[in-house]
């Protein structure tokens, strides 16, 4: 939150507060958290602060984390010049889940290094 805000009494609906976007430090550890509102303000030209527990809990997950199954990539005997379409079982063991884009991912094969003889 950049600038402060005000609450007026007796609005029984509240008002919307957003908070600047953060960055979660990578080593944060995936699990429930209960969060806390912290407050720092002025009333009746007075300082108060306070907290207030919130009651809906906060899920960390852990990042999604692909590897290929072994020894499912089919087809694994193809012929040089004719068309192939791979298929291959890719696993997430994260907790957080991932849309593929799939214009932008593709298979490819390392071609070995051509030896030129003298």
């Amino acid at each position: 939150m950049t600038s402060g805000f005000y609450l007026p009494a007796g609005q029984p609906q509240g008002i919307t507060i957003t908070f600047n976007p953060a960055q979660l430090a990578p080593e944060f550890v995936p699990g429930n958290y209960q969060p806390v509102f912290y407050f720092y303000g002025i009333e009746n030209g007075r300082f108060l602060s306070g907290l207030i527990p919130l009651s809906n809990a906060i899920t960390v997950q852990s990042s999604a984390s692909l590897a290929y199954l072994e020894e499912s990539l089919i087809p694994t005997l193809i012929v040089q010049g004719q068309p192939v379409a791979f298929s291959a079982r890719i696993h997430n063991s994260g907790t957080a889940s991932i849309a593929v884009d799939q214009i932008n991912t593709y298979f490819r094969m390392q071609v070995p290094a051509r030896i030129t003889y003298p």
